[in-house]
């Protein structure tokens, strides 16, 4: 199944299929995405996996935690093997740069460059939701269409939720500017339960078309399991 909420069943996992956790304190609000560092033959809801992700800094997590959903296209080998020399290329960006976790860490966008003044590119910053859309973007796989003028628009509270280790920033006006969060809101911001959604689709759909996420994207419900079960049949058929 191209994406699904751990229930009562084991599934297969992929390297780098794309892995979800839940809110502490909203049912089925997707607050974080990263990538599943290797293959898994059977993985029992409840289990515990280390993730590599933007929390920020960029990293692979020394200690496991909790999956609520995963989604998985999956890659081919050639598609594993550019995620991974993506990881690993802005991995030695921010090393050789020494880059602190704030020169890592963007929202809006939840892509971007920081240039010289020549306009070079020096480094990239990421959102947790960033950064496997750009690692799949590596892949040739476009998993969210980011276009600000047709993105939902985000307030400042499931921002905090999205994004909690962020919160005393995010409720300050001054460091909410710095990251291109002017004024009170709301922004077009791309939420990690997007990303989720986006592989909640046919696997040929996932990797010809870029997801344009609607209004409550930012949860990743049970029902969503059905869904993306008769879109796999689909494509089985």
């Amino acid at each position: 199944m191209p994406a699904q909420r751990l229930d009562q069943q084991s599934i297969s996992i992929s390297q780098f299929d794309v892995a979800g956790r839940d809110s502490a304190t909203l049912s089925e609000f997707i607050r974080h995405v990263g990538l599943m560092p290797e293959i898994v033959a059977s993985f029992a809801p409840g289990t515990l996996s280390r993730l590599l992700h933007m929390k920020p800094p960029l990293e692979t997590e020394a200690e496991p935690g909790s999956v609520h959903v995963v989604g998985s296209v999956p890659p081919t080998i050639d598609e594993t093997s550019a995620i991974s020399l993506f990881y690993d290329e802005h991995r030695n960006e921010y090393a050789a740069q020494s880059a602190s976790r704030l020169l890592q860490y963007a929202i809006l966008p939840s892509i971007q460059p920081d240039r010289a003044t020549d306009g070079t590119v020096i480094r990239t910053r990421f959102s947790c939701a960033g950064f496997v859309i750009g690692a799949y973007r590596e892949a040739e796989i476009d998993l969210i269409d980011e276009d600000e003028g047709t993105l939902p628009p985000v307030d400042l509270e499931t921002l905090v939720r999205a994004y909690p280790d962020q919160e005393s920033s995010l409720r300050n006006p001054k460091l909410r500017e710095r990251m291109n969060l002017g004024g009170d809101g709301p922004w077009p911001v791309v939420l990690p339960g997007y990303v989720l959604k986006s592989l909640c689709r046919r696997f040929e759909e996932i990797k010809a078309v870029a997801y344009r996420p609607t209004p409550g994207d930012e949860f990743f419900r049970m029902t969503d399991n059905s869904v993306a079960a008769a879109k796999t049949e689909l494509t089985l058929e």
